[in-house]
């Protein structure tokens, strides 16, 4: 996660205590078709459950399978979705970068599109970590957990 600044519309509902966090999650995607509305749903679940502000951008990287168009779709119907697209692959890295230069959030989250990680666990964890310590982290990096 990196602080940014910005501002966009705010969602409540919770489950878990909520963390008034603004968070823009930025999911890099690239042929990922068969996996992303399940990713995006993921995301949007726990985001909401959170509470506060946030966002879920969708960055298609070139991609051949109908990713773009899923992206689009998904967008349509969410209004906290939104998608940004490049007309052919640049790579992780571009696709990562376009994402946060469209994030309009304070803080910023990034993960694969592809679910391979438990959204809930990663996002719980880092906004809880976020909040704690102000302004002690200017950034938070987190790696693959075991259970």
């Amino acid at each position: 996660m990196m602080e940014r600044t910005g501002g966009t519309s705010q969602r409540t509902v919770s489950a878990r205590p909520q963390t008034g966090m603004a968070l823009s999650v930025v999911l890099p995607a690239y042929n990922e078709a068969a996996n992303l509305h399940a990713t995006v749903e993921s995301a949007l679940d726990v985001l909401r459950g959170l509470g506060g502000r946030f966002e879920v951008i969708i960055v298609d990287d070139g991609s051949r399978d109908g990713t773009g168009a899923l992206a689009d779709a998904l967008a349509r119907g969410t209004p906290e979705v939104r998608t940004v697209h490049h007309p052919h692959n640049r790579g992780y890295g571009a696709a990562i970068r376009s994402g946060f230069t469209a994030a309009a959030l304070p803080w910023l989250f990034f993960t694969d599109a592809d679910g391979q990680f438990d959204l809930s666990a990663w996002l719980d964890r880092a906004a809880r970590e976020a909040l704690a310590s102000p302004p002690a982290y200017s950034s938070a990096v987190n790696c693959r957990m075991s259970p």
